[in-house]
């Protein structure tokens, strides 16, 4: 059959395994096209975010000149039929350029745009993303059409990559729910928003879902932090706005925001969360291992931490290689279940 290799070679169970295991990591759709490239053949590939209100976004690309992917985002995305046909239905699947072909009104995409950037034919794959966008990844072909065998393969295999993509998608969340539960502990609070680069809401715990009802000023605050470059915002006399960036390491997400609503502190009541965190720091570290462990339980990733204390990526690394040695752990959800312990023995001491 055109345009389709032999499946029964032993690769093919070895890319899927390795698809699998990039679940819930960056590499994750790198990997699920590298082994779509075992199945059809293309030229070029692309990942393509479909979102409400905003223009579309390239996640990755391969093969795509800068100069046509600069001429789409400029321009020719409002011709663009796979999103017309986003727009109006919101289903996702295997959809071809044939398919979409009438949503092309004036033919100024497939007959001018295509040829004008070398694209004879391309096949998109619509999967969910966060908040009802779509994520769509695009194999372009340069020469030659795909064959019917071929997106009849590609369409028999979508369940496959819709339960990939699912997996994904339920990895990221539980990340972000970790993101979230370091995020509160760290600030004494239970409502915790995270919001993405475009503004769609990631998560949100259900104190914060309370707390938008019972604080109106609340909602305001969130709009003026998208509009400037704030660590922290006042609500009011007893609430403020703590703002930490969200960085999972996954371009898509990347550059998002974790707020955090507390409350104004109380001498009598509660633990105290600053100095609990000050004490756990200080007790088995150095100073500077100190700061990067307040700064890794605030949410920042290792760039940022670098960038925070005019330090080196590299001796960041060893920093943390060292706070994980001394406190026995391996990974950040070990240091935040110590800091929670931590903090639960810091109040008994304070209330004895």
């Amino acid at each position: 059959m055109l345009g389709i290799v032999d499946v029964s070679v032993p690769p093919l169970a070895i890319t899927l395994g390795e698809t699998a295991r990039a679940v819930g990591s960056a590499a994750f759709h790198d990997r699920l096209l590298r082994l779509l490239a075992m199945l059809l053949h293309w030229d070029r590939r692309i990942a393509i975010g479909y979102f409400d209100g905003v223009s579309p976004e390239f996640f990755f690309s391969e093969g795509v000149p800068d100069d046509c992917r600069d001429l789409y985002l400029s321009s020719y995305y409002q011709f663009d039929p796979f999103l017309r046909y986003w727009a109006g239905s919101r289903q996702c699947g295997v959809v071809t350029l044939h398919d979409v072909a009438s949503l092309d009104y004036d033919g100024t995409f497939i007959k001018v745009f295509n040829p004008m950037i070398g694209i004879s034919d391309e096949v998109g794959i619509l999967l969910p993303w966060f908040c009802g966008s779509t994520l769509g990844l695009f194999l372009e072909r340069t020469h030659g059409q795909y064959s019917v065998e071929s997106i009849r393969l590609l369409r028999n295999l979508y369940p496959l990559i819709l339960g990939l993509q699912e997996a994904h998608l339920s990895c990221i969340g539980k990340t972000l729910e970790v993101k979230a539960a370091m995020a509160a502990a760290l600030h004494g609070s239970q409502a915790v928003l995270i919001i993405g680069a475009r503004g769609e809401r990631l998560f949100a715990s259900v104190g914060w879902n309370q707390a938008e009802i019972a604080l109106p000023g609340l909602a305001s605050s969130l709009s003026a932090s998208l509009k400037g470059n704030h660590t922290s915002l006042c609500i009011d006399d007893r609430h403020t706005l703590a703002i930490q960036p969200l960085q999972l390491g996954l371009p898509a997400l990347d550059d998002g925001w974790i707020y955090i609503l507390r409350e104004a502190p109380v001498q009598t009541d509660g633990p105290d969360i600053d100095g609990g965190v000050n004490s756990f720091s200080m007790s088995e570290l150095t100073p500077r291992e100190g700061e990067v462990v307040k700064l890794i339980l605030a949410g920042y990733p290792t760039v940022l931490i670098a960038k925070k204390l005019g330090i080196s990526r590299g001796t960041v690394k060893n920093h943390r290689n060292c706070i994980y040695e001394k406190l026995d752990i391996t990974t950040e959800r070990e240091l935040f279940l110590l800091l929670l312990e931590h903090l639960g023995s810091h109040s008994r001491t304070r209330d004895s």
